[in-house]
């Protein structure tokens, strides 16, 4: 291919002894002909820059192969079940599971052709990188071929849109998906009757730690997500449960020895305006997706992907994604920055399948509907290094993957995923947030996630942001959500939760967010999971030692959020380790600040004469540093163009002052004093517990000096609100009660 040819010329032509151990900057061809930059910083982290979304895509392609390209060879082997090709008969259990829960190639070649056009561009440019890098490393192995091909034996594949599609599909669901625990709940209640299960494994425990704080009674949350009722379905096999939780916890362990992240862990911190120590919005983020060591590689990435100019409006976002994922996953953007936890809800059912006479063939049949269906049928072969190949054969129903057959009771059990084939809208989601201007269109963008997530948002407006994200099923009434329906039909599925009715929050009157993969709200309710339970660990109520270091030093400093990773590893009750990516940003009207940290660093390239890239782990020492006792570091986390909060790009900002409430509660009227050391452009309004304006007190170009403000609070419900004052970009609040 010419493209290939020429993009080859180019990076042989910079080879050089240090590139074979580092990777350096570098200039390429994408294959439409545009342009595209590499810049790497002190610790090796591209920005990548092009004159269209495909260069810059191309560009990630080739940046993350570059750093980690036999770490992606991993993921995308897992992810499609041809672990055992590599690793021998070890991978053939795990390899057979996830071909079970997954797709076929030829389903996700559909679902490709399905996206829309700026995911296909996406996918479809961040191949071609990763195979121009590999066809680099077939012109110049010495340089460019990392280490455990070569020891191995064996060379890097191609990478095709399938193979790019099922890494983002495995990962989507390894952090997102939940529940399918239903049998473990089933032979519970069967040992231990209905008052001990009811007593241990509740739908709802209302003492669990929440993220929404119980007295902003008025945010919108679901209970009765799912109606409670009592079992009437068949028993289950206490063996068969028994031999499904063994090979869950077989394939957990399996996964994190062929070093795919965990899928549970991550705390986020997010700070109002009026709680922090700058007056400015703050956010932590902390995904912890595996122990971090120093001589393995990170499992996460940094990126920044720019699309023409900083002040353009074309892509421009940054942040952490996994090898093998395009784009950003927790990051920032224009003005705006996120970050994700696991949300913990239940979005996986099982269905007990009552098998009629087999067909042809030895093929399941189940009814369904009052007819005998047939199971529709996948034949597969599992290659094995060192051995033979394995031939294997799996089923699915109407519901979805068929994973436990209990033939001598006349059973079988199928999974149902409330986002089956729907994994890439999270991807929709995501580039949809890259572009949003605003809170609100931040908040369209995260309803369009199709998993569970607890998603935080700060932005340069000064809003702070909640939402618990995902598809949720509604159950029939009188089933219960921790134990299995009925696949035959008569218990399915209604419909899934409205967005509107997760729990989610906007400037709430507790002035932050904190999250350790808690309850979100108290209202919630439990699945088969039943994670928010009195004894079940750090979820129930870790997240109180995260709330007590914040309320205890409020108000909040920049580095006083950042030690919320030293919490973590220092409290008495749930000690763990900081995030495998560590991100702080600060937001004022006119600039940011922000830093974070990769542990062990970017890269995870040796070369085949064994010489490690210089930033394998150049950013070890700032991750430790939370262990320590001085203070937590981090290294600057860099957006093109941005200006720092300490520069403030624009004039010095007016000193204002708001006087507290008076009276304070009130019955009616109240008053707020409202000073300004010189002339500025002033918004005055009260907002309630959910950060909606409920008023409009002034606006527009005000004098120096002090004036006094009254509101009539008559017409508002009982409640707590705030009196938030904008001068020059710079936001102050005063909270007041209204009561009758």
């Amino acid at each position: 291919m010419l493209i290939r040819s020429v993009l080859l010329t180019l990076v042989l032509l910079a080879t050089s002894a240090a590139s074979g151990q580092t990777a350096q900057d570098v200039t390429l061809t994408a294959p439409g002909g545009e342009t595209v930059t590499i810049d790497r910083d002190d610790v090796g982290v591209p920005l990548i820059r092009s004159s269209t979304a495909a260069g810059v895509f191309f560009g990630q392609g080739f940046a993350t192969a570059q750093d980690r390209l036999f770490q992606m060879e991993t993921f995308w082997r897992t992810a499609t079940g041809r672990l055992a090709e590599l690793q021998g008969a070890a991978a053939v259990d795990q390899d057979t599971q996830i071909r079970t829960v997954f797709y076929t190639d030829a389903e996700r070649s559909a679902q490709f052709a399905a996206l829309s056009p700026r995911l296909q561009t996406m996918i479809g440019s961040y191949v071609d990188g990763v195979n121009a890098y590999i066809d680099s490393t077939v012109a110049n192995p010495a340089a460019y071929l990392p280490l455990e091909y070569a020891a191995g034996s064996f060379a890097p594949e191609a990478w095709t849109a399938e193979k790019a599609m099922a890494t983002i599909q495995f990962f989507i669901r390894r952090f997102g998906g939940i529940g399918g625990e239903e049998l473990d709940r089933l032979a519970e209640l069967q040992d231990e009757g209905q008052a001990w299960f009811d007593a241990n494994r509740p739908i709802n425990d209302p003492t669990a730690s929440t993220t929404i704080e119980p007295t902003v009674t008025t945010t919108r949350t679901a209970s009765g997500r799912a109606a409670s009722g009592r079992y009437d379905g068949p028993p289950v096999d206490p063996a068969l449960a028994e031999a499904v939780a063994a090979e869950r916890e077989a394939l957990a362990a399996s996964l994190a020895a062929h070093g795919v992240p965990h899928r549970f862990g991550s705390f986020a911190g997010v700070i109002s305006a009026e709680m922090s120590e700058s007056g400015n919005v703050m956010l932590l983020g902390a995904p912890q997706m595996g122990l971090p060591r120093e001589d393995a590689k990170a499992v996460t990435a940094e990126y920044e992907l720019l699309v023409g100019e900083p002040g353009g409006g074309g892509l421009h976002v940054a942040g952490m994604s996994v090898p093998g994922i395009p784009g950003v996953i927790i990051g920032r953007s224009r003005g705006r920055a996120w970050t994700f936890t696991t949300g913990v809800s239940d979005n996986t059912d099982t269905f007990t399948l009552t098998l009629g006479p087999p067909a042809a063939g030895g093929v399941p049949t189940y009814v369904y509907n009052g007819e005998t269906r047939t199971a529709e049928v996948f034949e597969e072969t599992i290659n094995v290094a060192g051995g033979a190949p394995v031939a294997y054969t799996h089923f699915r129903s109407v519901h979805g993957p068929v994973y436990a057959l209990d033939e001598a009771n006349g059973r079988a059990y199928a999974y149902r995923y409330t986002f089956w084939e729907n994994e890439l809208e999270m991807a929709e989601a995501l580039y949809d947030a890259w572009f949003a201007t605003s809170v609100e269109a931040f908040e369209a963008a995260m309803a369009r996630v199709p998993v569970s997530f607890n998603i935080f948002y700060a932005d340069q407006e000064q809003n702070i942001a909640f939402w618990h994200v995902g598809d949720y099923p509604v159950r029939p009434e009188g089933t219960d959500p921790r134990l299995p329906l009925m696949g035959d039909g008569t218990q399915e599925w209604t419909g899934t939760l409205d967005f509107a009715d997760q729990p989610q929050a906007i400037n709430p009157v507790q002035g932050f967010f904190a999250n350790w993969n808690n309850k979100p709200a108290a209202s919630w309710d439990h699945g088969d999971n039943v994670p928010w339970r009195a004894g079940s660990g750090r979820v129930y109520d870790g997240v109180d030692v995260l709330k007590t270091h914040l309320v205890d030093a409020a108000p909040i400093s920049f580095e006083d959020l950042q030690r919320l990773n030293r919490v973590v590893v220092t409290n008495p009750d749930y000690v763990e380790y900081p995030g495998t990516y560590q991100q702080v940003v600060e937001f004022s009207a006119f600039g940011s600040y922000a830093e974070n940290v990769i542990p062990p660093g970017q890269s995870g390239f040796v070369n085949t004469a064994q010489d490690t890239s210089a930033h394998f782990a150049d950013q070890w020492d700032l991750y430790r540093s939370a262990y320590g006792t001085g203070d937590v570091e981090m290294k600057p986390f860099t957006f093109l163009g941005a200006t720092a909060v300490a520069e403030e790009g624009g004039p010095e900002a007016v000193a204002a002052s708001l006087g507290l409430p008076t009276p304070n509660p009130t019955t009616g009227a109240v008053a707020f004093a409202v000073a300004l050391d010189a002339p500025a452009e002033v918004r005055l309004g009260v907002v309630d517990a959910l950060g909606r304006e409920v008023a409009r007190l002034g606006e527009g170009a005000w004098p120096a000096g002090e004036q006094v403000v009254r509101l009539d609070a008559t017409g508002l419900a009982p409640g707590v609100y705030a009196v938030r004052l904008v001068a020059d970009g710079r936001a102050t609040s005063r909270r007041f009660v209204v009561v009758r």
